[in-house]
């Protein structure tokens, strides 16, 4: 029983080895004419692949230069807002700069008069 089984085994494996069948014969001219469209497929695939990687670096420059200009309009804008803020609040301030410089020179010439007062302005810092 043993061997019958083990003939069985063997002659299963060696159907596989038996079932092999041999393609045609391909001669030198005809390897050497598929190593030659090869070589030109894969020229053709160089091409295009040179192709695709010049169209990126274009369209990458294009996304470079599109980022550039959108900093450029955002600091621009931020300066032209630093720049409208300083001048209202100069223009804002101005007649209290201007209010306040009548009173201490009217302070001033009222200390003439009297010189308590004026003491009072010296130990404050305005005379």
């Amino acid at each position: 029983m043993k061997y019958i089984f083990l003939f069985l085994v063997l002659f299963a494996y060696s159907a596989n080895a038996l079932a092999f069948e041999a393609g045609p014969d391909l001669t030198d001219r005809e390897i050497i004419e598929s190593l030659v469209e090869l070589k030109a497929g894969q020229a053709n695939l160089d091409n295009r692949l040179n192709d695709v990687k010049d169209d990126f670096n274009r369209r990458f420059d294009n996304l470079g230069n599109l980022v550039l200009w959108g900093f450029g309009i955002i600091f621009t804008g931020i300066f032209a807002l630093i720049g409208f803020v300083l001048w209202d609040r100069r223009t804002a301030l101005a007649p209290a700069v201007k209010r306040h410089d009548a009173l201490e020179n009217a302070l001033i010439g009222y200390s003439e008069k009297h010189p308590d007062l004026k003491e009072e302005l010296k130990h404050a810092g305005v005379l």
